[in-house]
């Protein structure tokens, strides 16, 4: 199948994706004690569905994903993946295989050029344009890359003025960073690079990059204007919702309810009781149930209860989670309440401090 680029006439081949869910995802406790990373939601939608969403978009239909942390969360929601408009086959793990691994997996079923992408990333990236711009080059293998104030914390790439990338370092020391440019792990792969890549556990950015760099490939780096944001930890979690509210990245999201303060989301299967005050900056998900007199502002409420006259601000509640009574959650400017089950008592996020204290998990320390 083959797709016309109306703005630049070059005809685009459309290949194959995968996407990579594997992970536990750590750093997003306790969010993902119960689920895996890619189902964590923007604006109640879980990241790896708005993520199958902007590969149908492009015409990437056809499309892998790569499992092994709490797997049946992922396929009990996308099944088939015919409701988003594509053909989903799952590549289960036993052991984890790195980024290149679960890749090589995915290639002895298809034989053919890949787009691979994470689940846990929120972006609108032009996908078309990017395997555009690996074509016209004839590059072996193509990364995305974004500008950003921190390469440290994601890769740092040097490129050529016509893309092709000289030097690429994954989380760099300081001293070693060669340039503001981030690796966004969207990456574009031939089928010459893909054979290549070695059975059992291996990453693209630890090991098959620097090889294709020693073996003068064609490696190049393309220059997105894009939003990205990797969602690793709670507080990014909630920085994508607030984002996707403001309209930094598009997310489709239902007509708000009269009476709450924009921009805010509300499920329409929530129940909000009158004399509730919802937002700025609030996502309120399916199945949540907000009392009466209520105050919620910057904050992520997945089908959790929040009791009346209680005050959130700077939260996520996780499903199932409730806040009682009067009780009060607010957050420091840095730190994120991430709550799991029942907070009885008035909390302030401080340092962050992962696990299960009292009768929830949670980033706090009790006044």
């Amino acid at each position: 199948m083959q797709k016309l680029n109306a703005n630049t006439k070059w005809q685009v081949v459309i290949i194959k994706a995968v996407i990579l869910a594997g992970g536990t995802g750590t750093r997003m406790r306790p969010v993902t004690l119960g689920i895996p990373k890619p189902m964590a939601r923007v604006l109640d939608v879980p990241l790896i569905a708005h993520n199958i969403e902007l590969l149908s978009r492009h015409g990437l239909t056809e499309v892998f994903i790569t499992l092994r942390y709490l797997p049946r969360a992922i396929t009990d929601y996308l099944g088939d993946g015919s409701r988003f408009g594509a053909k989903i086959e799952y590549v289960f793990e036993k052991d984890a295989l790195g980024t290149a691994g679960g890749v090589r997996k995915c290639f002895e079923r298809c034989r053919e050029p890949l787009l691979v992408m994470s689940g846990d990333a929120a972006t609108d990236c032009d996908l078309s344009e990017f395997i555009s711009f690996c074509e016209k080059r004839r590059a072996s293998a193509g990364i995305a890359v974004v500008s950003g104030p921190d390469p440290l914390e994601y890769g740092s790439v040097f490129i050529e003025k016509d893309g092709r990338i000289k030097r690429f370092s994954e989380k760099p020391s300081r001293d070693a960073v060669c340039g503001e440019l981030i690796n966004t792990g969207i990456y574009y792969f031939t089928e010459r690079v893909l054979e290549s890549l070695p059975e059992g556990r291996c990453d693209f950015a630890k090991d098959v990059f620097p090889a294709l760099l020693l073996r003068r490939e064609r490696l190049y780096a393309w220059r997105s204007e894009c939003y990205w944001l990797d969602v690793g930890t709670c507080e990014a979690l909630k920085r994508a919702n607030m984002d996707a509210l403001s309209g930094k990245i598009y997310f489709f999201q239902a007509n708000n309810r009269a009476g709450v303060i924009e921009p805010s989301y509300i499920s329409d299967k929530a129940i909000i009781e009158d004399g509730a005050e919802i937002g700025p900056y609030a996502v309120i998900g399916e199945g949540s149930h907000i009392g009466s007199g209520a105050k919620i502002e910057n904050c992520v409420i997945c089908s959790a209860k929040v009791g009346r006259d209680a005050a959130l601000f700077g939260s996520i509640l996780c499903e199932n989670s409730e806040v009682g009574e009067g009780a009060s959650v607010v957050a420091s400017p840095r730190r994120v309440f991430a709550a799991l089950q029942h907070v009885p008592h008035h909390v302030r996020a401080q340092q962050p401090r992962a696990g299960i204290a009292a009768r929830h998990a949670a980033f706090w320390n009790r006044r």
